[in-house]
């Protein structure tokens, strides 16, 4: 869940300071709003007028193609202006050290003594990995232009992202249209000297989307299609645009003889927003004044361009965006990271990475794809594919950024190259990675018959690449969890890839069951209508300029013919949908619920799930019943059934609830279960009955969020961990501070007691292992354990071994007296949250970030069973010792307790 802070400075300017500036922050229900003010600095906007004025004539010189009207005379358009007018010539250098200029002097600003406190609470309020949308709200044009995203506040929190906003904002209320794809109203507008068509081609590929292409529309026929009763999701606009320089106004160029502003469309511009469109993308120059007029009526998020863009950055960034949107991240991480990707070509395209912004409506949040497709997932580049796989970019111990990862997701459909060219579709930083060449290797998919895979080869470069330290020739087939590196000490890259849960898992069959190999298969009878649609191809909507039809009546034959041709995508079953496909044969109504599996499971694949007769519902009935006692898994099949959903093994029998009114960071059960402790963001810990229900202890704990609990094994202490960096240690009965030690140079994530209770286990954002005598509250050992921060950590019964699991996607065993590293498990394609040993020690039980719990055997560091957590509780989870009850957080409003 993304975390708000909204930054209001006022009615102020850079000339007279801002002597108002408030700062609120949201997360979950803890609200926070702190005051201070900003003195004037004039200067900030002679740096940035200086920068422009270079900028202006860097791309004059260099006649680099942007998309503003060639043919504009610059002494006579307002919007293009040299401030400095001594300025006759411009180099890169020159543009690096005003840029640089510029921002210490943004940073120094707000550091300024009427600001500290502000951000002195904000970063006390937020975690080094929280998804933070922070927006500014100013109706100052001359704020407007500063590029927010270089103050320091945004290099040290990676998962944060600024937009702008006006100072008065509303809701717009609006029809959601159940088109399952997202409607895309993409208008090309007069693209003299520019390439819109590679726009085109990559809306023209993004999966799960309905697009109409405008190709220089008239205004008649703009105005037609903005009022079209089915409704938008998303409008897009290519070509050339300008704005007033005082930004109050913008205008878009939607053909060769015609240009239109915001204001002439505003009817028209109403009517779809209340039809549903959400989100608009003006990939084309000088944004900030249709922003302005946009912002008037109140229309959700805007991406736009703040000066002119040049043709190849407008394209590259588009593509990186729409990329990681339409693949499930969320619209200001997808931002973020097409921006700074535009840091790649910044040698060619001086200050590329400072033209990208959003303009955000503070009262609307932000869509997904999936919800502005209304449920359908595009999570691959090929939706006929069940494979998703991706490449990990783990810094070198020698980066200037070790803090960052960067996940890359691999085409199904096309090579994808890897290489410092920023023409890759997997581009590094050519001023980090020197010892990569331009265009160093290749990966693609392949399938032969019933083999398929990704397969990786060195395109013949001087330092080649290696796999697991070996080097490769030729084409190399990859596995999941292989090491790639480019070049000797070059940079590493994990590959991982899995297969989608399309298909549902049937609970196994027993012995007595298999006898009855007479019995033919129970099938479900296809529906011609499916049939129909998966055999026929999406049609695609274009209409040209020299097309003059009527655009109703078009898009009311097309939505027929969507009707009859809208292909079906495999969705991932939830755990209610998958307990209600249990088939209702005669050989489940034999079997008994203690049965041993065989060692086959079945599985039947579902491309779609119709809705259950009553018949089937009270089929379902008895199937849900029966599933109360979980059928046991023996130890022959536990191989078997690796990496298989046995939704049919968890019940959701809920025991009781307790209250919640705050954002949970952390649970965690006495050793007896009579206790759960509860810690959340208002940084108090909680102690309620389990059995009764009611509270028995409330204890203010630290400066900052709580973000781990741990009982000790005789239930008589409770430890605390905080993002402020210290442990703490409390009587449960008292409720007194028993000890309190400083641990880490960063939050702390994790907490665990030795069996015998004398040692404490911290594991912090620093990438750490430090274990405490908890008497003295001295050192015992210091780990470093893990690539990236630390989330969870788990004794061994014996006290010998100590586990913990990273963002790195790995579980690690550690010697407790040596701190040497025993074994390493590779959780493939999640990142771990909690970790518990089973009694005997034999196996290692975990709770992924995808809500699923896994068991791994110690002894081959495989993984041996996982099953889905039931979507009811798929919030902040604790599983309690006897590895059959749990409690977890449920959408925020209470906290279930319930067992396997």
């Amino acid at each position: 869940m993304s975390k708000l802070a909204i930054l209001n400075l006022g009615t102020g300017n850079l000339h007279q300071g801002f002597p108002f500036v408030s700062v609120s922050s949201q997360s979950g229900n803890y609200l926070m709003q702190v005051t201070g003010h900003l003195p004037p600095i004039p200067e900030l906007l002679d740096y940035y007028q200086r920068w422009q004025s270079i900028y202006h004539l860097l791309y004059q010189s260099r006649s680099l193609g942007s998309r503003e009207l060639p043919n504009l005379n610059r002494q006579e358009d307002s919007s293009i202006f040299i401030h400095d007018t001594d300025l006759t010539h411009a180099s890169e250098e020159d543009l690096l050290t005003v840029a640089t200029q510029f921002k210490q002097c943004l940073d120094q600003w707000l550091n300024s003594d009427g600001f500290q406190q502000i951000e002195r609470n904000l970063r006390q309020e937020f975690n080094f990995h929280d998804q933070i949308r922070f927006i500014i709200q100013t109706s100052d044009q001359e704020l407007r232009k500063i590029p927010w995203s270089i103050w320091q506040f945004f290099q040290d929190y990676p998962y944060a992202e600024v937009a702008l906003s006006a100072l008065e904002f509303k809701s717009v209320r609006r029809v959601i249209n159940p088109a399952k794809q997202v409607r895309i109203l993409a208008i090309l507008g007069n693209s003299l000297g520019i390439d819109v068509e590679t726009d085109r081609a990559l809306l023209e590929n993004l999966q799960g989307a309905n697009v109409v292409f405008l190709v220089e529309p008239s205004r008649q026929e703009l105005n037609e299609y903005l009022w079209h009763q089915a409704g938008w999701d998303l409008l897009f606009f290519a070509g050339h645009s300008r704005s007033e320089a005082d930004g109050e106004t913008g205008e878009i160029y939607i053909n060769p003889t015609e240009k239109i502003t915001i204001t002439q469309l505003k009817n028209a511009l109403n009517r779809a927003l209340k039809s549903g469109l959400q989100l608009a993308i003006f990939n084309s120059c000088q944004g900030l004044g249709l922003a302005n007029q946009l912002s008037d009526l109140h229309f959700p998020q805007m991406i736009l361009m703040r000066e002119p863009v040049p043709d190849r950055v407008a394209q590259i960034f588009l593509k990186h965006f729409l990329f990681a949107f339409s693949r499930g991240q969320s619209l200001y991480l997808s931002f973020r990271e097409a921006r700074e990707r535009l840091e790649g070509i910044e040698g060619e395209f001086p200050g590329a990475s400072w033209l990208p912004l959003i303009f955000q409506n503070p009262a609307e949040m932000p869509p997904t794809w999936n919800e502005l497709s209304l449920g359908e997932t595009t999570i691959m580049s090929n939706a006929s594919s069940n494979l998703v796989a991706t490449l990990t970019l783990y810094p070198s111990s020698s980066s200037q950024n070790e803090s960052k990862t960067q996940q890359y997701f691999l085409s199904s459909e096309e090579v994808t190259v890897i290489g410092r060219s920023p023409e890759c579709q997997i581009a590094l930083n050519p001023m980090e990675y020197v010892t990569v060449s331009r265009r160093h290797a290749e990966i693609k998919y392949i399938k032969k018959g019933q083999e398929a895979g990704w397969q990786i080869r060195d395109t013949g470069t001087t330092n080649g690449t290696l796999v697991n330290d070996e080097r490769i020739e030729g084409w190399y087939s990859l596995k999941s969890g292989d090491r790639v590196t480019l070049g000797y000490k070059g940079p590493e890259l994990i590959f991982e890839h899995s297969a989608l849960p399309t298909t549902v898992f049937i609970p196994v069959s027993t012995p007595e069951e298999e006898k009855s190999d007479s019995q033919p298969p129970v099938e479900e009878k296809a529906d011609p209508a499916v049939e129909q649609k998966e055999h026929q191809p999406a049609k695609q909507e274009t209409a040209k300029k020299e097309e003059k039809s009527d655009p109703v009546g078009e898009q009311q034959q097309q939505e027929k013919d969507n009707k009859a041709v809208e292909p079906k995508k495999a969705e991932a079953p939830s755990a209610e949908v998958s307990a209600t496909e249990q088939p209702s044969t005669a050989e489940e109504k034999n079997a008994t619920p203690t049965s041993q599996p065989s060692t086959e499971a079945v599985e039947q694949p579902k491309e779609s799930v119709p809705s259950p007769s009553p018949e089937t519902k009270q089929a379902t009935t008895k199937t849900e019943e029966k599933a109360k006692t979980p059928t046991p898994v023996s130890s022959t099949s536990q191989e078997t059934v690796a990496s298989s959903a046995l939704w049919g093994m968890i019940s959701q029998q809920e025991i009781s609830h307790l209250p919640c009114s705050e954002t949970i960071n952390a649970l965690a059960f006495s050793p007896d279960g009579s206790l759960l402790a509860v810690a959340s963001d208002d940084k108090t810990i909680k102690l309620w009955n389990v059995e009764t229900g009611e509270e028995q202890l409330a204890i203010t704990a630290h400066k900052l969020a709580i973000n781990a609990l741990s009982f000790s094994p005789d239930g008589q202490i409770i430890a605390s961990a905080s993002g402020d960096k210290t442990i703490k240690l409390w009587n449960v009965e008292t409720g007194e501070e028993q000890l309190a030690i400083t641990a880490h140079k960063l939050a702390i994530n994790a907490l665990s007691f030795s069996p015998d209770g004398q040692i404490i286990a911290s594991a912090s954002g620093d990438k750490t292992i430090k274990l405490w005598n908890v008497e003295t509250g001295e050192e015992q050992l210091a780990i470093t354990a893990h690539k990236l921060a630390i989330n969870a950590l788990s004794f061994s019964p014996d006290g010998q071994i100590i586990a913990s699991t990273s963002g790195d996607k790995t579980i690690k065993l550690w010697n407790v007296q040596t701190g040497e590293e025993q074994s390493t498990i590779s959780t493939q394609k999640s990142i771990v949250s909690a970790l518990t040993f089973s009694p005997d020690q034999q196996l290692l039980a975990s709770i992924n970030d995808q809500q699923w719990i896994k068991l791994w055997s110690l002894t081959t560091a495989e993984e041996v069973l996982s099953m889905a957590i039931p979507t009811a509780y798929r919030g902040v989870t604790a599983l309690h010792p006897n590895g059959q009850t749990l409690a977890s957080v449920v959408e925020g409003e209470k906290i279930a307790i319930w067992k396997i």
